[in-house]
């Protein structure tokens, strides 16, 4: 019982003094204890004077209104099931979430694989393409600065011959000047004048030609340049491509210094197709070719206008000098004829 304890603890004279009071009555006590067996309070007739004095809460009360409120065994076994019927479906969801997860795993690694391969193949063939062009471009601007440099040895050339046609039209004229101070019926119009001035329209017109084509070099070479930048930058633009591109294909999974770069999915991609891209990449090279043709021709009507030019001034020279040369035996020829005249009258006039 809960009050024995509580009694071994109390003071001898305590007890002494509760033991002493035989007129206390034990009554209320014993109906709020009712629920007691009749033999358990007949048992301990002393304690039961002792308890008269402590106040104990009435918990059986509660004890009776709570047994009324709990449920039942059926209910208890019926909860467990539930609980196992609960545990297992959730066990199940979990192995199929688990399966689906391993199964996206499984999936997303192959498509991963695939993707991969797709890309390494194509960037191969990205690389291949852009090798060849560029070494179409590099060729072909080869051939452009060889052909600049003959075209401007050439422009040269032309310079040259253009400034060596001074001298004899200096010559020319100084001829025609000096044939002015000729006096009185000598003064004719004869036939070294008519080819001096012949030669000195011969040598303005072999200038005014080769001026025209010095010009036309000159526009010549300056499309040369045009169609060289073109090709400088476009192989510049190569060279950078196939350095990307050359990095790009050489990664693998575990490359160092790899990242994510969100929004590049987002890039404007009709910018260039290979189709425009290879396009324009011919394109220069045509143009190009069509510029290294047109100074090929440059170079040629150089080399044939210096050929022409040299052929009808030495032509026109050679009639000048032709005519010259005859003109000085005629007039030798009427100078000693009139010497002898003038002999023979001064003979005749001595006499």
């Amino acid at each position: 019982m809960s009050g024995m304890p509580a009694l071994s603890h109390l003071p001898p004279a305590a007890l002494n003094k509760t033991v002493a009071m035989k007129t206390v009555d034990t009554r209320p006590f014993e109906q709020s204890l009712s629920l007691v067996p009749p033999t358990l309070s007949r048992s301990y007739p002393t304690e039961s004077r002792v308890l008269d004095s402590i106040r104990f809460p009435n918990i059986f009360t509660s004890a009776t209104a709570t047994m009324k409120t709990r449920y039942t065994p059926a209910d208890w076994s019926q909860s467990n099931l539930d609980h196992y019927s609960d545990a297992e479906a959730t066990r199940g969801v979990s192995e199929r979430v688990r399966d689906d997860a391993v199964r996206l795993v499984g999936f997303t690694y192959d498509r991963t694989n695939i993707a991969q391969r797709e890309s390494s193949q194509r960037l191969g063939e990205r690389v291949s393409d852009i090798t060849f062009w560029r070494s179409e471009l590099m060729q072909e601007l080869d051939r452009m600065l060889a052909e600049t440099n003959r075209l401007n040895d050439s422009r040269r050339m032309l310079e040259h011959a253009l400034k060596d046609t001074e001298n004899p039209l200096h010559v020319t004229k100084e001829c025609l000047y000096f044939r002015e101070n000729r006096q009185g019926i000598d003064l004719v119009r004869d036939h070294p004048e008519e080819s001096l001035l012949r030669e000195v329209d011969m040598i303005k017109d072999c200038q005014a030609r080769m001026k025209n084509l010095l010009d036309r070099v000159n526009l010549q070479l300056t499309r040369n340049r045009a169609a060289r930048q073109d090709l400088e930058h476009d192989t510049m633009n190569k060279n950078h491509a196939l350095v990307i591109d050359s990095t790009q294909h050489s990664l693998y999974n575990h490359s160092p210094a790899i990242t994510y770069y969100p929004g590049i999915e987002r890039v404007d991609n009709t910018v260039s197709v290979p189709e425009t891209w290879a396009e324009h990449t011919n394109r220069n090279i045509q143009q190009s070719q069509s510029e290294r043709s047109g100074s090929q021709r440059a170079r040629q009507d150089v080399d044939s206008l210096i050929a022409a030019t040299h052929q009808d001034m030495w032509t026109s020279w050679s009639s000048s000098n032709t005519a010259l040369t005859h003109r000085l035996g005629e007039s030798n020829d009427t100078r000693n004829k009139l010497l002898g005249h003038r002999d023979k009258v001064r003979i005749y006039w001595l006499k």
